[in-house]
């Protein structure tokens, strides 16, 4: 194998490491074990020559670290706290990681879909959970011939499905498909899930700090995709 090739090979295995990383993250709340790994990773240094993921990797790092070395359960109980308020409170008090929820089902932003109509109404009829987004990602999914763990019931458009997705297109998919599908599917309408996640008031900087690091690091990953 030509080196060029290789390298290309050895960097699709990283960007899809850091995609799978941030699935989990996002999927469920961490176990005392999870935290400990996670907080003595060797990852969060790597991201330390990247301007744009450096501070938040170092705010998450540093709220494991805290959560790790605690003397009683307490912060691992406050973090799955923030779990649930950041992401499984009702939809409309929490950054519910739905992108069925930010989208409209014709592709585009739901608020731009809505001119002349009564905007609540339509918002409400196309911002529904297993609605064409959910259906989308299935088809997705079962195309790549992957499919949720028995013990994640969530929708298909969930996004730490979507990540997953995006991991195994890391290392299955042309750049240029890679790209279509980090711009549709994860940037079309993360900014506006992140801008809610930031506006939580959570025990903890962990989550917000995620939503940041994963907003730069889509950005980043499809700069690296264009070339």
């Amino acid at each position: 194998m030509a080196a060029h090739d290789m390298a290309a090979n050895e960097m699709n295995a990283v960007r899809a490491s850091v995609w799978q990383l941030l699935s989990s993250l996002f999927a469920k709340e961490l176990s005392a074990e999870r935290i400990t790994e996670l907080a003595g990773a060797d990852l969060w240094q790597a991201f330390a020559g990247e301007a744009e993921l450096e501070a938040a990797a170092a705010q998450i790092q540093n709220a494991l670290i805290e959560a790790s070395q605690a003397q009683d359960n307490n912060a691992r109980l406050e973090l799955a706290a923030d779990f649930c308020s950041a992401f499984l409170q009702n939809a409309e008090h929490c950054a519910a990681p739905y992108a069925s929820l930010y989208l409209g089902n014709a592709g585009e932003k739901a608020e731009n879909e809505t001119d002349g109509h009564d905007k609540a109404a339509q918002a409400k009829t196309e911002r529904s959970l297993y609605g064409e987004k959910h259906q989308l990602m299935s088809d997705y999914l079962r195309s790549a011939g992957l499919g949720l763990a028995d013990d994640f019931r969530e929708p298909s458009d969930h996004l730490a499905v979507i990540l997953a997705l995006m991991a195994h297109l890391c290392e299955q998919a042309s750049a240029e498909s890679q790209r279509a599908f980090l711009e549709s599917a994860i940037l079309s309408w993360l900014p506006e899930f992140n801008a809610r996640l930031g506006k939580l008031k959570l025990v903890s900087p962990l989550y917000g700090a995620l939503g940041d690091f994963t907003l730069a690091w889509a950005k980043l990953d499809a700069e690296i995709l264009r070339g």
